[in-house]
């Protein structure tokens, strides 16, 4: 990731769990502040799961701890198990963003991005199941609901013309379970 920083890249990375955004971004600490911007239906912030603190639930609250993290902005959560009451708790102590689903079918997406820093870099990470099974059901914990691709395309479209796309990475497809 350094290497391909340092050549003036934009990197997008394919493939892999929900630990991928922690050493991607980590190679970003020479070019912050960055703002982190999260597509998922799971909250990602939990401390550590039997014992693995740099692994599956936890890279939101890794990449919190990052100083040229600015800020994370959750989007499109709706997972049952999305979160503790104290990853919640913990997440917005951090000073996370947290948006609900719910509330980018309701608000609208112009009404996220108004919320979002103008001028600022953004690092996209994009989990599959964040969007609606019905066009993406090859994820490991399909569920109901998820933003619709009009929606995901509306917040890329958007990030791009509010700041700038500094990389993104794609995780969490399942190419078994696609139907």
């Amino acid at each position: 990731m350094a290497a391909i920083l340092a050549r003036g890249a934009v990197p997008i990375v394919f493939g892999g769990d929900d630990a991928v955004p922690i050493p991607v971004v980590r190679a970003y600490e020479e070019r912050g502040p960055i703002v982190v911007v999260q597509i998922d239906q799971h909250l990602d912030f939990t401390d550590e799961v039997d014992g693995v603190r740099e692994g599956y639930s936890s890279p939101m609250r890794r990449l919190s701890e990052m100083p040229w993290v600015e800020r994370i902005v959750q989007i499109g959560l709706h997972g049952t198990g999305s979160g503790r009451v104290a990853d919640v708790e913990a997440a917005q102590a951090a000073g996370n963003l947290l948006i609900a689903e719910r509330q980018v079918h309701e608000e609208g997406v112009e009404t996220v991005l108004d919320r979002m820093p103008e001028g600022a870099s953004y690092f996209i990470t994009l989990d599959f199941d964040g969007l609606d099974p019905a066009i993406c059901p090859a994820v490991s914990h399909p569920e109901p609901g998820g933003l619709s691709f009009a929606e995901a395309v509306g917040l890329l479209r958007g990030l791009a013309t509010k700041g700038t796309v500094v990389g993104m990475d794609l995780v969490e497809f399942v190419p078994e379970h696609d139907l």
